[in-house]
């Protein structure tokens, strides 16, 4: 992987709905787009990929540190080209902790056992990421919110999807 991904990256080929995300965005936005889509989908492989638990919490642990704490000391690619965005570029914290947040209680293999753990798990992964890419965009408290919701609903789609 290039140290900036640029649109399009192997996290948003050509035909896939994260490529058309990134491709009707404004010029200006994106490649910051296709940075956020990629850095999303490095981390939500992170469960996937790692069957042990404990490998994965090391993992995520790290990558706590290198979005959260590193800035332009940080050692993986998409980390350092998400430091080197211009400031009203960069998610806010708060996003990226919900991120790894949710992460952290799908490693730990937290139960979702009612409507509302599986509405909070949608929100924190799909309805981060949809809040982001409009955050990016400037969008208001209104937008933020149905942005939130419908990456909420499309991470629903996709659970069932791959439920079969």
């Amino acid at each position: 992987m290039t140290p900036s991904p640029g649109f399009p990256n192997e996290h948003t080929p050509i035909g896939s709905t994260r490529y058309y995300v990134a491709r009707f965005a404004p010029a200006e936005e994106r490649d910051a787009q296709a940075l956020l889509l990629a850095l999303h989908a490095s981390l939500m492989a992170l469960p996937r990929e790692c069957t042990d638990p404990g490998v994965a919490r090391t993992k995520l642990a790290w990558w706590r540190e290198q979005l959260l704490e590193a800035g332009d000391r940080a050692s993986h690619p998409l980390a350092r080209s998400l430091a080197g965005l211009s400031r009203d570029q960069q998610p806010e914290r708060a996003y990226l902790e919900r991120l790894l947040d949710n992460l952290r209680d799908e490693i730990d293999n937290r139960p979702v056992t009612s409507g509302a753990d599986l509405d909070n798990h949608c929100r924190g992964s799909g309805g981060t990421l949809c809040a982001m890419l409009t955050a990016l965009g400037g969008g208001d408290a209104g937008q933020l919110a149905c942005a939130e919701a419908i990456g909420q609903f499309t991470r629903r789609v996709e659970i069932v999807r791959d439920l079969g």
